[in-house]
């Protein structure tokens, strides 16, 4: 009993971490790819750090259930103090689901930054992508659908598997390839073109 109390208190701490490592990223990650389009950039930073907001909000459900199934005392100890700290872990559950949405938009919008940078190569970018499309299918469907799981969970977040470890071992092993070029971003030019008169000089 000790140990899992231990434990318990040991992920919340994790959990705490993890929504500060990912304000870090979401801002790094902007900074890395405004110059290839701020709007595009911003909107993937936006939907990362509306997952990290939504995640610090229901860390408080977290807090409640350690209260009520760890540390009891007082006035919380009861027949019905356990139940609810139940249903504080199963509203940190579902809320989970609703910013792991969130996070997968993050993806879908971080894979196609990704690929207009050019500092990762184009089928790693389509895997981020189909990442971030799997999350909000598996996500939604764990919300809406009555007894979802099984071979379609497995279907829909298998790319989430390649696309977010590819994409962190591309990172740590090979770390930012910049373009074979200077990118500019033309006014009323959605897209980031190589500069082609700074290749030529550069040849």
């Amino acid at each position: 009993m000790a140990g899992s109390a231990t434990a318990f208190t040991l992920s919340i701490a994790a959990w705490v971490a993890v929504v500060a490592v990912d304000v870090a990223i979401s801002l790094t990650l902007y900074l890395l790819l405004e110059p290839f389009g701020r709007g595009l950039a911003m909107a993937a930073a936006a939907f990362r750090l509306l997952y990290s907001a939504t995640v610090a909000a229901l860390l408080v459900e977290l807090f409640t259930a350690h209260r009520l199934l760890v540390l009891p005392s007082g006035a919380e100890v009861g027949p019905g103090s356990a139940q609810r700290g139940l249903d504080a872990l199963q509203t940190f559950s579902d809320g989970f689901l609703v910013a792991l949405v969130f996070f997968g938009v993050h993806l879908v919008l971080l894979g196609a930054a990704l690929h207009r940078s050019g500092y990762v190569p184009r089928l790693l970018c389509w895997f981020v992508v189909a990442a971030g499309a799997g999350y909000v299918v598996d996500s939604l469907a764990g919300l809406l659908v009555d007894g979802y799981g099984g071979a379609a969970a497995v279907v829909a977040l298998t790319p989430t598997l390649i696309g977010e470890i590819g994409l962190t071992l591309w990172f740590l092993v090979r770390g930012v390839r910049r373009p074979s070029a200077p990118v500019i971003m033309k006014r009323g030019n959605r897209r980031a073109e190589p500069d082609r008169r700074a290749a030529s000089r550069t040849s």
